[in-house]
């Protein structure tokens, strides 16, 4: 499955060909299937209202599970068949424990739009968003804190074909790199010292 810009893609054949299965009326941003049935697309957009629609055929059908305010919805994640995450503009976070079918506000301690969510582990959480946002949400405690250390990042030429550069803007040392592809599989890792670090 492949989120497009105005709906949900379909391939059967390894990704030599796909079939638009979904087209709603928002623009879609993120999708995520915990099986081969069972699925969630999140959307939104600048004049409609943030959603979430749910699938448990596959992607023939899609049910609206979650309407919010106006905006986006910029990613969603699972960490098991039943527990999962969406988060976007304004500081949202929204958690389901069923799979998909409900989904309820938490309580973040950010208003920044939150663009990126990574769960690697099923109890420890990131979010990152505008102006160098992070927040770690640790599942002993059931709630989103802000990472201090406030070391803005930015990566460039974006895209980049064979070399980027990383710019901190604080230096720090023992910092891990790790890039890893969209299933996320490891494909690069370094230690980065400097202010810039080229790969």
């Amino acid at each position: 499955y492949q989120q497009a810009n105005h709906g949900v893609n379909k391939t059967t054949d390894g990704g030599v060909t796909w079939t638009n299965i979904y087209a709603p009326a928002e623009d879609i941003t993120s999708v995520y299937f915990t099986s081969a049935t069972n699925g969630v697309i999140t959307g939104g957009g600048t004049s409609s209202a943030r959603k979430i629609y749910q699938t448990t055929d596959g992607g023939t059908t899609w049910n609206s599970v979650y309407t919010g305010a106006n905006g986006y919805f910029w990613s969603v994640q699972f960490t098991d068949a039943n527990t999962g995450y969406a988060s976007g503009d304004g500081g949202m976070i929204v958690l389901t424990t069923d799979g998909g079918t409900n989904w309820n506000a938490m309580s973040t301690p950010t208003a920044s739009n939150l663009n990126g969510l990574y769960f690697p582990t099923a109890n420890t959480g990131y979010a990152v968003g505008n102006t160098g946002t992070i927040i770690k949400y640790t599942g002993s405690s059931g709630i989103w804190e802000t990472v201090s250390g406030g070391n803005e990042i930015n990566v460039y030429p974006n895209p980049a074909s064979t070399s980027l550069t990383i710019h901190q803007s604080t230096q720090s040392s023992n910092q891990q790199l790790i890039i890893t592809d969209i299933l996320g599989n490891e494909v690069y890792k370094e230690m980065i010292t400097g202010i810039d670090n080229s790969i």
